[in-house]
């Protein structure tokens, strides 16, 4: 039982550090809208920049310029993804951190 209380409580301290992206690196999300049920933000990303690990909900993204992304996942699992200005998707909520290939710029919409 202890090792079990021990275990979730390491489960919820390394969920409390994991930050709302716009609130960890500011300088890559501008907030373009945000009401009660969405948030719309605007990301860019210089070739090299990094943001450390953070938090989105659900959203819809639209890429409006090619751009490729590494993206690290909390058990460290890394996937680098290419993007195509145009592209558009879907995604479910999401913690991970990122560093861009290339620059990256989006539009998001965060469902609340």
């Amino acid at each position: 039982m202890k090792k079990l209380f021990v275990a979730v409580s390491l489960l919820f301290a390394a969920s409390a550090y994991a930050e709302d992206g716009v609130k960890l690196c500011p300088g890559m999300y501008k907030v373009l809208a945000e009401d009660a049920k969405v948030r719309v933000l605007k990301t860019t990303q210089k070739k090299g920049e990094h943001c450390a690990m953070h938090t989105h909900k659900a959203m819809a993204a639209y890429v409006t310029k090619d751009s490729e992304v590494t993206y690290v996942s909390p058990n460290g699992t890394k996937k680098s993804l290419k993007y195509k200005a145009g592209d558009a998707f879907l995604r479910p909520a999401v913690e991970h951190a990122h560093t861009a290939i290339s620059d990256t710029e989006a539009v998001l919409v965060e469902f609340k």
